[in-house]
């Protein structure tokens, strides 16, 4: 038999990954305004790869393209004599933007992740458009944990409720006192995993630790050495408060600030229309805005958090107030009769 030539061979091999580089050739070099011909397809796959392929083949690895990028919402665009584009992307500018601004802003991802996750974003980009992202180079500046298995703790956690396993770890919560500091830093925690929330930027994981019978939260940013144990977690239902179950969306809601407390019932009185969206952004559903045809003033039952709620309510003190219940009302008066003695 002879022996096939060896550069035929490099060009067969070549040829079935030459759909591919056309593609990544128009995501990087192709915009609505700016076009790419077969001609310039031809010299990028050579310049680029070292592609030697005919130019009848384009429209073909193109008709390809489309046919494949159906359930990814890909098409490119190609008119006779105006060139070919890609119309539509796996992701959108505006979404990558989103997403880009979203990674750049959380405090819960080191400086060299979020480099490294917005660089993969912007391969959904054309090469200009990548430019507009030269202040990400500042993440530096943004106050960020210093924990760099955010992901795999992630990863892990994630695992442990698949597979319905406990797991144990440290956290990592600051303490002046350097004894305390080191003792509760050294200690490891074994917990049941059951949810995991994504709370004003921050990963908790709703779970419950071995030595209670309630649900605890956790930072994902604070915990480290996180292993997976063969104990299976105990039931949901056994514990504090979940006898009927547990709503997670719910739960989320509920405790804005993420503490792990029961939720009650209030009512707030409303000073300013201004305050009314604090209490739609902060609450959503959970709160019932509406005006009192006596008096004409607005009012909002809540259903929330009691250490929560007295948190938000000292935050947006001066355009609302807590009318009831009265135990919570006097908690907030207290912190407040506290603190003036502090500003006095």
């Amino acid at each position: 038999m002879p022996v096939k030539d060896s550069k035929a061979i490099i060009d067969g091999q070549s040829k079935r990954y030459a759909r591919f580089r056309v593609y990544e050739i128009l995501n990087d070099y192709t915009s609505g305004d700016k076009h790419l011909s077969h001609a310039d397809i031809l010299k990028k796959l050579r310049m680029l790869y070292d592609l030697h392929v005919e130019r009848k083949s384009i429209p073909r690895y193109i008709d390809d393209i489309n046919e494949l990028g159906k359930p990814y919402g890909i098409y490119v665009n190609y008119e006779q004599g105006d060139g070919a584009f890609l119309l539509n992307r796996f992701f959108e500018k505006s979404e990558i933007t989103f997403l880009i601004d979203a990674v750049f802003s959380s405090k819960i991802i080191d400086q060299k992740q979020a480099l490294k996750i917005t660089d993969k974003l912007q391969r959904f980009l054309n090469k200009d458009d990548r430019k507009n992202y030269t202040y990400l180079a500042k993440t530096a500046d943004i106050n960020r944990t210093s924990n760099e298995l955010v992901f795999y703790n992630l990863e892990t956690i994630l695992d442990a409720i698949k597979s319905g396993k406990k797991i144990k770890f440290n956290y990592n919560r600051y303490y002046v006192d350097t004894l305390k500091n080191e003792m509760k830093k050294n200690r490891r925690l074994v917990a049941s995993p059951y949810y995991l929330v994504n709370n004003q930027g921050k990963y908790y994981l709703v779970c419950n630790n071995d030595y209670f019978d309630n649900i605890a939260n956790y930072r994902i940013d604070r915990m480290t050495n996180v292993e997976i144990l063969d104990d299976v977690v105990k039931p949901i239902k056994s514990l504090e408060g979940c006898e009927h179950g547990f709503d997670i969306a719910k739960y989320a809601n509920d405790n804005i600030y993420m503490f792990s407390a029961k939720s009650i019932s209030a009512k707030i009185l409303i000073d300013d229309d201004y305050a009314v969206s604090y209490v739609q952004d902060w609450f959503g559903d959970n709160a019932k805005i509406y005006q009192d045809e006596d008096d004409g003033k607005v009012y909002a039952d809540i259903k929330a958090n009691e250490q929560a709620l007295i948190y938000w309510c000292l935050q947006y003190g001066e355009s609302i107030q807590l009318l009831s219940p009265v135990g919570t009302r006097a908690k907030i008066k207290q912190i407040i009769d506290n603190m003036k003695k502090k500003y006095k």
